[in-house]
């Protein structure tokens, strides 16, 4: 889990230099094939880019304070901690990517800020290994949005809050899609050569009438509206261009052929770079429409899946899903004010209590999960495929080791200066293409902890420690010295010991655990940090640990030992070449 601190840097740093600067320093650019503007993807090529994603499995994502889209992203709501926190535990399920709804009234009333706090949490999902699915419309629920203080849920009903975007009003009259003109490209714009967008999600459920809820408030043929703003928003969206797929749902479509699809079904299915479509049914009903939408011969994005009540649960569907590679994306993750838990019929019937049988969501506000069984399958289902694949499964920072097999394991720390020996640490280390994850399992029958005024606090405690440099000369390099209470000590410096103890690393996340004869320290640090510093695959590193025995009696380890009469870790000598791509 990234830090308080820096969260609340990043924001207070895109606050004062302004949205230009923020930009400049936070798009990411990825280069795509040459493609003429207004073109659907070809086959060939969103194949491609399909082959080189691992199976994607993900949540409709809000934060379980927020009530709708307005209160998730609005400045006095957006909540980064609270984001951060239940992104972790996504990333513990084997989550890779989210669906996140925006708003148009947000950019209207301060496109700068919403710009600025999705970067935010861009930040912080890319942070646990989470791309995004950006959606910009959505015709569900309330057709009359209004910025500022959202209302209150109302007791046990589903989704008593969510706002449709546009309104009513913009839906309906043609004269004001100007402005929604302006938020579709303002935003793809800003995006559309971002990493940490996976794909765009140009309208939810256009057309939906609500019926068991705000039926009543509904314009006439309000299909007819939403097909021309849809057609609209699609010639906008490829005006921009973006490097990422565009698509639009396939939502009424779960028992019907190709040819018996609605209107805007139809022009989902005829003009979406991938196939995003919506099924809330049971697994037969889900494998027959995967293979009815496989004759495109594209990716199969399901957006919307998992209620629990009409037997679409996670153990029925997500293997189907795995067979075919179909993107997941259930409905709910934590269970908060949206009130998902309850089903669509809570509109019409009086729930008093908690529902036995949760409609959707995983996870409780304090983490825990609803059913211990349905998390241990997802979690199993994710892995499995992934090493099947041989993908790239990101490990979950948890001082748990579950991940782990042997990569470059090591047993055994080296103190040739006072006990002679080694000591009875585990080692290891791999690289992924996104993070360096290492881990230290450290039998220490002399516990020693400081009292932490800074960070030179911890030059007096226990301890372990990672060097790295890009050179063997260690013309510049930087250390992570790291304490079982996930205090850090790190650095840069030069040779000979100039060091800057006001240097932080920037991605380095921490897992610590004391055990009955040790502790445990996980990590990971970006592959972008450390091709920062120089590292793209050859370099130069040190694996060191410190042992005190109270007050300031020390035996010094290390995995390469220096040629030094004395422990000296800040030398050439005391790193080995090393490699992350072995």
């Amino acid at each position: 889990m990234i830090s308080t601190r820096k969260i609340l840097a990043h924001c207070l740093a895109l606050a004062v230099i302004g949205l230009s600067s923020s930009c400049q320093q936070k798009t990411k650019k990825v280069e795509t094939p040459s493609q003429n503007t207004g073109e659907r993807w070809s086959e060939t090529r969103i194949n491609a880019w399909y082959d080189e994603q691992d199976w994607l499995v993900g949540a409709n994502f809000a934060p379980s304070s927020a009530i709708n889209q307005l209160e998730m992203w609005q400045a006095d709501t957006f909540d980064p901690q609270l984001i951060d926190q239940e992104l972790a535990w996504a990333r513990d399920l084997g989550f890779n990517t989210m669906r996140v709804f925006l708003h148009d009234l947000l950019w209207e009333q301060d496109a700068q800020g919403l710009i600025k706090r999705v970067e935010t949490y861009l930040d912080i999902a890319e942070s646990h290994s989470i791309n995004t699915m950006l959606v910009l419309l959505d015709d569900v629920w309330n057709p009359y949005p209004q910025l500022g203080k959202q209302p209150e849920p109302k007791p046990h009903v589903h989704n008593s809050g969510w706002v449709q975007s546009p309104g009513h009003e913009v839906l309906v009259d043609s004269t004001q899609h100007k402005k929604l003109e302006d938020y579709v490209k303002g935003v793809m714009t800003h995006f559309k050569d971002d990493k940490r967008v996976l794909i765009w999600d140009l309208y939810n459920e256009p057309g939906n009438g609500n019926g068991n809820s705000y039926g009543e408030q509904e314009p006439e043929n309000k299909s007819v509206h939403s097909l021309k703003l849809l057609k609209k928003v699609y010639a906008w969206a490829r005006e921009v261009n973006p490097s990422q797929p565009i698509s639009i749902d396939v939502w009424t479509s779960i028992n019907k052929t190709l040819d018996q699809m609605s209107d805007i079904d139809k022009f989902a299915y005829e003009n979406s770079d991938v196939i995003n479509f919506h099924c809330y049914a049971n697994a037969e009903a889900t494998a027959k429409m995967v293979e009815r939408l496989a004759e495109s011969n594209r990716p199969l994005f399901c957006t919307e899946y998992m209620a629990r009540s009409v037997s679409s649960t996670f153990q029925e569907i997500l293997p189907i899903f795995k067979k075919h590679k179909v993107a997941a994306y259930n409905w709910g993750f934590v269970s908060g004010k949206s009130q998902t838990i309850y089903p669509w019929d809570s509109w019409q019937k009086e729930y008093t209590d908690e529902p036995d049988l949760w409609f959707h969501d995983i996870f409780r506000t304090d983490g825990t999960p609803y059913k211990t069984e349905e998390v241990e399958f997802i979690k199993s289902i994710v892995k499995e495929t992934a090493q099947e694949q041989g993908g790239s499964m990101e490990f979950q920072v948890d001082a748990n080791l579950e991940d782990w097999g042997k990569y470059n394991y090591l047993f055994g720390l080296s103190d040739p200066w006072v006990l002679k020996g080694k000591d009875q640490t585990h080692f290891d280390f791999t690289a992924t293409p996104e993070h360096f994850y290492f881990y230290f399992k450290t039998i220490d029958h002399t516990p020693t902890e400081v009292d932490y005024v800074n960070e030179r606090s911890l030059l007096w405690a226990d301890r372990v420690e990672l060097f790295f440099s890009a050179d063997k000369e260690l013309s510049e390099y930087y250390g992570a010295e790291m304490t079982p209470d996930k205090q850090v000590l790190d650095f840069k410096a030069s040779f000979p010991r100039n060091i800057d103890h006001g240097w932080d690393f920037e991605t380095l996340t921490l897992a610590t655990k004391k055990l009955d004869d040790g502790y445990i320290v996980e990590g990971s640090i970006s592959r972008k940090e450390l091709e920062s510093f120089g590292i793209t695959n050859e370099f130069y590193f040190g694996v060191f640990r410190a042992d005190f025995h109270g007050g300031r009696k020390v035996n010094w380890y290390a995995k390469t030992i220096p040629d030094t009469p004395k422990a000296d870790f800040h030398v050439p000598s005391a790193f080995a070449k090393t490699y992350l791509n072995d």
